[in-house]
């Protein structure tokens, strides 16, 4: 509605206008339940315009996704996302990254994206909903307040693959800490290590850049755990 593409746009310039007056180079907020319920509108597509200033927004006051998404913005000279883990297809060896609608453009394949409704709050918007484009990609996250961090490596494909509403990608040609990886052993290892559910990811190859970042900062990447890529793989099984 237009009343709540009006408050979106204004939970825009507020965080962006305390980015300015702060000094902040990246934001991390509580974006719900309490700015859709006291503002009448999700943060989602504010998240995603604040992206394109290159003002990284992490969602659900997710401070070391913050911080990830900065470090990929820094190395790739483009504007980085935050994405959940949330599907998997053995068929094509592949993983779904999805979030709820919050990437800057240029993430869109051709550029293309609508304005729509939160997937989870049908009656509330505004969010992006748009496929990621073709790109090689990295994720990133910094772990234990900066003492690990999680490394990995794919191709964002198949644009036209069938998916869920919000911004998303299937990626594929996975590599862990620079390792290959099929998707059930990088799922494994995503579920064995307890990671949070959220990962930054970055434009480009950015491995070898990520691991001498760690090295300086004293975070370990975590590395595969063996044997992992060579078992089979069910559905409610891992190995």
């Amino acid at each position: 509605s237009e009343a709540q593409l009006l408050a979106a746009a204004r939970i825009e310039l507020a965080l962006k206008s305390l980015a300015e007056v702060g000094g902040y180079q990246a934001i991390a907020a509580r974006c719900w339940p309490e700015v859709p319920d006291t503002c009448g509108a999700m943060a989602c597509a504010a998240f995603g315009k604040l992206g394109d200033s290159y003002i990284p927004a992490a969602c659900e006051g997710d401070v070391m996704g913050a911080l990830s998404m900065l470090v990929l913005q820094a190395l790739s000279g483009r504007s980085s996302i935050l994405m959940d883990l949330s599907d998997i297809d053995l068929n094509d060896d592949s993983l779904l990254f999805w979030h709820c609608g919050n990437a800057a453009l240029e993430w869109a394949a051709g550029q293309n994206s609508r304005l729509t409704r939160h997937f989870n709050r049908d009656s509330l918007g505004v969010v992006r909903d748009m496929v990621l484009r073709p790109v090689r990609a990295t994720g990133f996250r910094l772990l234990s307040q900066g003492q690990a961090a999680v490394i990995m490596e794919g191709v964002f494909a198949q644009a036209d693959k069938a998916s869920f509403d919000g911004v998303r990608g299937w990626l594929s040609e996975l590599t862990w800490n620079a390792a290959p990886l099929s998707a059930p052993a990088l799922l494994s290892n995503v579920l064995d290590y307890r990671l949070p559910h959220h990962l930054a990811f970055g434009m480009g190859s950015q491995t070898e850049a990520l691991q001498e970042l760690c090295a300086w900062l004293g975070a370990v990447p975590l590395a595969a755990r063996p044997g992992l890529n060579t078992v089979g793989f069910l559905p409610g099984k891992v190995s």
